[in-house]
Order: structure tokens, then C-alpha cells, then sequence
């Protein structure tokens, strides 16, 4: 993913710098004119017809790179963090204000989250995010701690 990333960003850093470059040269063009015009090389009519074709050019130029946005800098930066919030779930809680939190916990435990008289907890359905989480864990051989699934054996404790 992050080859197909750099080749997106090194066309547009392309497309970009020849769109400012061509601009750059049809502002010098410009300024030619208008210095042509005042020492009398050129008629007013003749100047009319040239500075309207530059106009136009820099026109056709700017509506062509108006669509082109910049992609981020780095996307494997914005991958490690976005990873990084998600994978750690009780960094987030604790960093939310209380107001967001009850929202929060409806994301991670869709169908809310069950406690037990001896202090560990369960949920009916996981949500997307501890599946991932749990597929992550699995391939990289560690022991994930997150709720257990409801069943007929009892918990495993924390």
C-alpha cells in the first residue's frame, strides 16, 4: 500500500511542479508584454490579442490543477497512529472526556457489556475494532485480554 502511496505522491509532486513552472512562464510572458506595449513595440490591438491568449492559458492552467489536492506526507506515519488508536482502547477511554464516553462504548461493545459478582465482565457481540484486534494478536502469537464472549464455560480471568 504504501508503494502504490509514494507513486501518487511523486505524480502529484510532478503534475505540481510543472503546473507552477508553466505558470511561472506565462507570468514572465506577461510582463513581457506589458513592457513591449509601453515602449511601442506592439498596438494596443495587437497587445489586446496576446494578453488575452496568456489569460487564457493561465485560466486553462488553473482550472486543470484546481481539482489536485496534495496527498498526506506520510502514510505510513498516519498508519502507525491510526493503528496505535485503535489497538489501544484504554489509552482512548481514559483520554476521552466524559461526555464521549458512554458514545465510545457503544462503538467497542455494541451489545454493551455484562459484569459479573466476581469481577470479570462479558459481551454478546464484539465489535469490529476487537475482532481486529484479536486477528492482530493471534498472528503475531500474543495472548489477547480483551472481553470474552458469552458460552457455556465460565470466563477466562484477566
Amino acid at each position: 500500500m504504501t508503494i502504490k502511496w509514494d507513486e501518487r505522491t511523486t505524480t502529484f509532486n510532478q503534475r505540481s511542479r510543472a503546473a507552477e513552472k508553466k505558470q511561472a512562464e506565462l507570468e514572465v510572458q506577461k510582463k513581457r508584454l506589458y513592457d513591449l506595449c509601453e515602449n511601442g513595440t506592439y498596438t494596443a490591438e495587437e497587445f489586446r490579442e496576446r494578453k488575452q491568449r496568456i489569460e487564457q492559458e493561465l485560466a486553462t492552467l488553473r482550472v486543470s490543477t484546481s481539482h489536485i489536492t496534495a496527498p498526506p506526507q506520510d502514510v505510513s506515519e498516519g498508519l502507525t497512529e491510526a493503528k496505535q488508536a485503535v489497538f489501544d482502547l484504554t489509552r482512548q477511554w481514559l483520554t476521552l472526556p466524559p461526555e464521549l464516553r458512554k458514545r465510545f462504548q457503544k462503538i467497542v461493545f455494541p451489545a454493551g457489556v455484562y459484569y459479573h459478582s466476581d469481577g470479570s465482565c462479558r459481551t454478546s457481540k464484539m465489535s469490529r475494532i476487537l475482532e481486529l484486534s484479536q486477528e492482530s494478536d493471534s498472528k503475531n502469537g500474543l495472548k489477547n485480554e480483551s472481553v470474552t464472549l458469552p458460552g457455556i464455560e465460565p470466563g477466562l480471568p484477566p
